[in-house]
């Protein structure tokens, strides 16, 4: 009897482990579901996820289209911020690398934020990649990718004449047209009073604004355009219109 009661003791105390035990939910062991789009741009890259977590992890990976190289991976990170579309606390860009001897990708970390710089040569066309994990399905998803046509800022100056404003800039490799937009900004108020652009030919590398006006003062910038393709803009100190006799 005694024998008995210890192996019905036993049986109960291994159904109450059971019962106690914490319910684990397995992976289904399929595919992640790939990022919706990506975009990319000189000044930053980002993303939309299939679903909207902030556990996720990511793999980001590039690539020169035109040197024929394969891809890299950039860095894996963990977490979503669903106000700017990146990892949380991580930002990436591209950074003009035309006239380094070497360039690699570079990691820095300022203010709690981590910076990837991607190197990128003005002319080239690039390709960046991104792929996600959710614990949920358990694999890596497949790539989402997006290309971007890489132009250099264009480097500019300004100066006033006794026609206008004329604006010169140096050519950018592989740009086809130039972006000239001009802010009118009263020098007596701060809210801005329009804006105005002027597309000029890839044959030129000067611009003067004849339409100004005495007191006005006005800021300008240029953007490097090829086909649907920027460049990041160049700001210009702003000037108040002062016409020399």
């Amino acid at each position: 009897m005694y024998k008995t009661i210890t192996k019905s003791l036993t049986i109960l105390l291994l159904v109450l482990l059971v019962i106690s035990k914490p319910l684990t939910i397995h992976a289904s062991g399929e595919k992640t579901p790939p990022p919706k789009s990506i975009s990319v741009t000189p000044a930053s890259i980002y993303w939309e996820p299939a679903e909207l977590k902030s556990d996720l992890k990511f793999k980001i990976y590039y690539k020169d289209k035109w040197s024929g190289e394969s891809y890299k991976l950039v860095a894996t990170c963990k977490g979503f911020d669903e106000e700017y579309y990146t990892p949380k606390n991580t930002w990436f860009y591209l950074r003009d690398a035309s006239n380094e001897k070497d360039p690699q990708i570079k990691k820095e970390k300022r203010d709690g934020i981590t910076y990837y710089s991607l190197p990128a040569i003005s002319g080239h066309k690039y390709k960046v990649a991104v792929k996600v994990y959710d614990e949920k399905y358990g694999l890596w998803s497949d790539i989402t990718a997006a290309e971007l046509y890489y132009m250099s800022t264009p480097k500019s100056s300004i100066k006033q004449t006794k026609k206008g404003v004329s604006i010169s800039w140096k050519p950018v490799t592989g740009a086809t047209k130039y972006y000239v937009e001009r802010i009118s900004l009263p020098s007596n108020r701060k809210e801005t009073e329009g804006v105005s652009f002027k597309i000029v030919g890839n044959d030129q590398t000067r611009f003067l604004d004849k339409d100004v006006i005495e007191g006005m003062r006005y800021q300008y910038r240029i953007v490097a355009g090829r086909g649907k393709w920027l460049s990041g803009f160049d700001f210009l100190p702003q000037v108040i219109v002062d016409l020399p006799e």
